[in-house]
């Protein structure tokens, strides 16, 4: 039944074992972006497990209690994100962009890199960091030369989460 459940609901079925945490706190401004969830060491959760929302990379565990866990966002400037980027799959690190709300920033690009407007982002399993292959962002250009790499969750939605149990 949960199997179907998760069909119905859009969530994707996931190799690794997954649990869904309800959110307690959400503390945003634009350095800081953080979560706390219901779920902490006593579920197995464990510092480094993904926080995914739709199937869409939200977050990760910083840090773990008996009974709660807090998250850092995505968005997080400390954040950091092992992803590869379009079809090509540049490698870069998603870091949350300081001078913009709900932005990121690509560091670590490689050299030369073409992207294209409407690039997909997804994770990349880099030193088994992150699971290989959560949908992220994607790039957006501003004109010609000018790009930004757009998270596709709308991070005012946080309800309910989906902790990817993955961390060591």
């Amino acid at each position: 039944q949960l199997e179907n459940l998760k069909k119905i609901s859009g969530e994707e079925i996931y190799n690794f074992e997954t649990l869904q945490a309800k959110v307690l706190l959400y503390k945003s401004n634009i350095l800081h972006e953080t979560i706390i969830i219901n779920k902490g060491k006593n579920d197995g959760i464990k510092v480094g497990d993904p926080l995914i929302k739709n199937n869409i990379l939200v977050g990760k565990i910083l840090k773990t209690n008996f009974n709660s866990s807090h998250g850092i966002l995505i968005t997080n400037i400390n954040s950091r994100i092992p992803v590869r980027i379009g079809e090509q799959n540049y490698k870069a690190i998603i870091v949350g962009n300081p001078k913009s709300e709900r932005q990121l920033n690509l560091e670590f690009l490689p050299k030369k890199y073409d992207f294209e407007d409407g690039d997909i982002i997804y994770t990349t399993s880099i030193e088994n960091i992150m699971p290989d292959g959560i949908l992220v962002g994607k790039i957006k250009f501003k004109d010609d030369e000018e790009f930004e790499a757009k998270p596709l969750y709308d991070f005012s939605q946080l309800d309910y989460l989906t902790v990817v149990r993955f961390g060591k």
